[in-house]
């Protein structure tokens, strides 16, 4: 007679965990969006559901992400999702955050004789949040000194105000893109806005500067042009006492010899 030995109990259900995006960063104005889609594990079937949380953000029980209507104003926005099994439950909290809008920070990666870089809340060093503070950090190269530093505006050109003195300037974030302008100058030379340096001058006529005056100042008779954001637009040896560069656009330019510095905004 065969006596059947009797079938092993099946084994425990495993409880649930949900694992994923533990928050997301939106800024305000955005159009619906869904976070990156969330695992669940454990013994099926699985039950997820949100027990907590603005109701524009909805468990989606097909992708397994969470949707997010469009139009929430600035904030954060917690919300609990709950998986449950025959097993057990867990628990997993993530949490929308809606900022200000961001906005780029135009800052070249340096300028004729330094360097100014931006830091605000962002991680990215080009972008900032509307109504933020924003710091600028000066950086002279050797022999150098910050001669003048402004922000505008893009799109307006209005200036934007400066707080701080010395090497660190802040300012509020406007609704809109910014551009910085630093102008260095070499350390016990002077800058002339007005294009006259003792006895070089300069001025800017259909789209071409006219430089005079070399003669008794240049002893190698070396002319250099940048472009305050440190392109060199020209540099040449000059044979007499004019020179005449044709510029590649309207702008602010550093005009130099080494010894003698001129500013001229075209």
């Amino acid at each position: 007679m065969t006596v059947n030995s009797p079938l092993p109990p099946p084994p425990p259900p495993v409880a649930p965990r949900i694992t994923g995006p533990a928050s997301l960063t939106l800024t305000a104005g955005y159009a619906a969006t869904s976070t990156e889609a969330f695992t669940v594990t454990g013994t099926w079937p699985v039950t997820i559901t949100k027990t907590s949380g603005n109701a524009a953000i909805t468990w989606n029980a097909h992708t397994w992400q969470l949707d997010i209507a469009a139009g929430l104003p600035v904030g954060e926005y917690p919300v609990t999702l709950r998986a449950s099994n025959s097993g057990g439950s867990f628990i997993f909290d993530f949490v929308l955050k809606v900022k200000e809008k961001v906005y780029y920070l135009d800052i070249p990666l340096s300028f004729v004789g330094g360097k100014v870089t931006a830091k605000s809340s962002n991680e990215n060093p080009f972008l900032a949040y509307e109504g933020e503070t924003v710091t600028l950090t000066i950086a002279p190269d050797a022999g150098y000194e910050l001669s003048s530093i402004t922000v505008y505006h893009y799109g307006t050109e209005t200036t934007i105000p400066l707080s701080g003195t010395g090497l660190t300037r802040t300012f509020k974030m406007p609704a809109g893109h910014i551009t910085v302008v630093a102008v260095f100058k070499l350390i016990g030379v002077a800058v002339e806005d007005i294009g006259d340096a003792g006895d070089i001058r300069a001025y800017v006529e259909n789209g071409v500067l006219y430089v005079s005056g070399l003669s008794s100042s240049m002893s190698q008779k070396t002319l250099r042009v940048h472009a305050i954001l440190g392109t060199l637009v020209y540099q040449g040896a000059i044979a007499g006492d004019k020179a005449e560069i044709a510029l590649p656009g309207r702008g602010i330019y550093i005009v130099t010899d080494g010894t003698k510095v001129l500013k001229i905004v075209y």
